[in-house]
């Protein structure tokens, strides 16, 4: 949470003049036989006002008083910047059952398994390579993963057989956009669907 109701901020330009003006904020001005190029009044140079938090626009990069709502740690932060959670916070929020991807149907060995079996880059990295580092289904080159072809959870002896892997792109293997494999067909695609997604492009599944 922000900490503070006020800031002070510094007058720079007429843009900011009128930004605060339309909210109903009163700036002292210069004579007023002085004006800017854009028409605007002038204001002494160094003049501040006080305003409240919530008034300051969206990109300013005035340092605001701010309170992590998990850890209750304290913080400077520029106003644009300001986000609930300090990073380590958010960063553990993404994790464990907090997690989208967290699968409720996973052992805990099973989970630790998931993550740490030893091979599995290896085995990544080999697919790719017998797949020309190339995507099977769009032939892109950049972003790419190993896929499973007889999922990972279901068939773990087949984990890290070559042949049981195929190349896709980020855009074709997961991504959210409703053309992924996974949008299509789910967490665990069979062969059948596979090969229904692949449509004979680059290579047939026996």
């Amino acid at each position: 949470m922000i900490l503070q109701e006020k800031v002070i901020v510094k007058i720079q330009s007429g843009q900011s003049i009128s930004y605060f003006e339309k909210l109903g904020y009163i700036i002292p001005k210069h004579n007023p036989r002085y004006f800017t190029k854009n028409n605007m009044q002038k204001v002494k140079k160094g003049t501040t006002i006080i305003v409240k938090v919530s008034d300051l626009p969206k990109g300013s990069h005035i340092k605001v008083l701010c309170k992590c709502d998990k850890c209750g740690k304290e913080r400077l932060l520029a106003f644009r910047r300001y986000r609930p959670f300090c990073h380590k916070c958010k960063a553990s929020l993404l994790t464990g059952e907090n997690s989208a991807r967290y699968n409720v149907n996973l052992s805990e060995k099973e989970r630790k398994q998931q993550h740490n079996i030893i091979g599995i880059n290896n085995w990544r990295n080999k697919v790719k390579k017998r797949n020309n580092h190339t995507c099977q289904k769009c032939g892109s080159k950049k972003h790419l993963h190993a896929h499973h072809i007889n999922d990972f959870k279901h068939f773990p002896e087949e984990r890290l057989k070559i042949e049981n892997g195929i190349t896709l792109c980020f855009e074709c293997h997961n991504a959210k956009n409703g053309k992924s494999i996974h949008n299509i067909y789910g967490k665990y695609p069979n062969k059948k669907q596979i090969n229904e997604f692949l449509n004979k492009s680059f290579i047939f599944l026996s």
